[in-house]
């Protein structure tokens, strides 16, 4: 496993809450991981997805989200889990959420409390 994607495994959401650690977009571990060590180009990954290279391009930039017609397309073409891709997708939507709602969930979401029946 490379050494970049086996650190992303040990970071939690909770450690990018607490440090402000940028969150990792699908599309970074896609070319880091997959695209370059394999020597793939996002025009050949675009033919051979049958996607255009301008969806692969605006992935890879952190521009555009990986869909799950994207997740299954990937899954297929690496022999994957297609909840691979989109796990990866799950986790930075989430950690950018939590930032972003950090003090509207504290200040004005309220916490469920079980009633005692009467």
């Amino acid at each position: 496993m490379p050494k970049r994607f086996s650190l992303l495994i040990d970071i939690t959401n909770e450690d990018i809450m607490k440090k402000k650690i940028k969150p990792i977009h699908p599309g970074e571990i896609l070319f880091d991981e997959f695209m370059v060590p394999l020597n793939l180009s996002q025009n050949k990954l675009g033919r051979d997805l049958d996607v255009s290279p301008r969806r692969i391009n605006e992935i890879v930039l952190g521009k555009r989200n990986l869909t799950a017609d994207t997740a299954l397309r990937l899954a297929h073409y690496f022999k994957m889990s297609p909840q691979f891709w989109l796990g990866l997708q799950m986790e930075y939507d989430l950690a950018l959420e939590e930032d972003h709602l950090a003090n509207t969930l504290e200040k004005k979401v309220k916490i469920f409390k079980e009633q005692k029946a009467a």
